[in-house]
């Protein structure tokens, strides 16, 4: 589980909380621990990366595999090549978190 940079991606919600993501390469194996994720197109720059958010979802098992995500083709057609995590152990804080960066954040793949 070996992140690309020890920066963290910070996403604001619609609520104005900032929410801050360990990055990680798409293929990625996790434990198996609860978490908001967000599939982005990560571009190298000097001081660590910028991120073009592509799909925000949370899992209750980061263990399974991203590669059998159901998204997963259209993420990579959008360029996508790094997997965000936040840990999150709660179901419930999970979803209010998704929702919060759906309200501010567009994806092309978040339907």
């Amino acid at each position: 589980m070996a992140k690309l940079t020890e920066k963290q991606y910070d996403v604001k919600g619609h609520s104005g909380r900032s929410y801050a993501f360990n990055i990680y390469a798409v293929g990625t194996y996790f434990t198996a621990v609860g978490g908001v994720y967000i599939f982005t197109k990560g571009t190298e720059v000097n001081d660590g990366y910028t991120h073009e958010n592509i799909y925000i979802g949370e899992i209750s098992n980061l263990s399974q595999r991203f590669e059998d995500h159901y998204m997963m083709q259209k993420v990579l057609d959008n360029g996508g090549n790094c997997v965000c995590i936040l840990p999150v152990l709660s179901k419930e804080e999970r979803q209010d978190i998704v929702a919060d960066l759906l309200k501010a954040n567009k994806t092309p793949c978040n339907d």
